[in-house]
């Protein structure tokens, strides 16, 4: 009874917060030491209603606590910014969450694979619940030991060497060979859509491998041996190609999501990078012809002498 959570993304009015919070906060809690108000994503408020909210801010009765949270911290009004402490939850690292996932699979007694974890790691993009949930869901569906087999049914992504591969046939301009590649990689249950995000992550970190390679380290996983053939492909794909690709692949991503014939982006991706982009041809503009000024003759003036 004393945790009251409102969403103000369905409940945006002045009513609301009047009836729910100003109301509700006049009165001591029950049985906890705080009555507590969490607004879920507040920034949806509306004027009128961070209006109503800022003087049970500014005054907020004893053993009141509100907590409002938001992932747009800009769409707040700065007279409940200054009003507030602010806390900002920043990514796990990636040691800390395979740490963190290991010590459950242990927990619950489940035989979980190195390579695994790793993979759910990489796609909570830094968020332990999202991660919490994908291990929930690789143990509901592959029991009591899980292998790479088991984490490709439900994340499938492009492995390294596939995409080492097809930076290679990039590199060395081999259209035939890169669509080849691409026909391939579809018919084995990778979407175009899960490659192209996987291009542009793969091409991102030998970005980075070019002027931090302790950064680009953590977003490859590369082993020795791929190491040594990432090096390798320094001397094709300088930086400057590497940001062209990525402005290419980014693009196709986009496109990729309304295309009618889903594996065209991922085609025209690999024909571009391989070919070049067709050159448009520019007339250049006739200078205009100069007006010579026609002369004219002048006029004869008659004279007439009468006698």
């Amino acid at each position: 009874l004393d945790v009251i959570e409102i969403d103000a993304a369905s409940h945006t009015g002045v009513d609301t917060v009047r009836e729910t919070i100003i109301a509700n906060a006049q009165f001591q809690p029950t049985s906890a030491k705080y009555k507590v108000f969490i607004i879920d994503e507040v920034h949806m408020l509306s004027t009128a209603a961070f209006n109503a909210l800022l003087k049970t801010l500014e005054e907020p009765p004893a053993r009141t606590v509100f907590i409002l949270a938001t992932t747009e911290l800009h769409k707040l009004p700065a007279t409940i910014i200054s009003r507030c402490q602010r806390f900002i939850f920043k990514k796990i690292p990636r040691t800390l969450m395979n740490e963190h996932l290991a010590k459950i699979a242990k927990a619950e007694g489940v035989e979980i694979a190195p390579e695994v974890i790793a993979r759910l790691t990489r796609a909570s993009e830094g968020s332990a619940r999202d991660a919490v949930s994908l291990l929930d869901q690789i143990i509901a569906t592959s029991g009591n030991r899980v292998t790479v087999e088991n984490i490709d049914a439900l994340l499938p992504s492009t492995g390294l060497e596939q995409l080492l591969e097809i930076s290679k046939i990039i590199a060395t301009k081999n259209p035939e060979a890169g669509l080849t590649w691409a026909t391939k990689s579809i018919s084995n249950g990778l979407s175009p859509i899960q490659l192209l995000s996987d291009l542009i992550r793969f091409w991102r970190g030998l970005l980075l491998s070019h002027y931090t390679p302790e950064l680009a380290a953590t977003e490859l996983d590369a082993g020795t041996e791929q190491q040594a053939e990432i090096k390798e492909l320094f001397g094709t794909l300088s930086p400057i190609r590497l940001v062209e690709l990525i402005d290419l692949a980014q693009a196709r991503y986009l496109e990729a999501r309304q295309a009618s014939i889903p594996e065209l982006p991922l085609e025209l991706l690999i024909i571009t990078a391989c070919v070049g982009m067709p050159q448009k041809t520019v007339t250049a503009p006739t200078a205009p012809v100069a007006q010579v000024p026609v002369q004219t003759a002048p006029k004869q003036v008659e004279t007439r002498v009468e006698s």
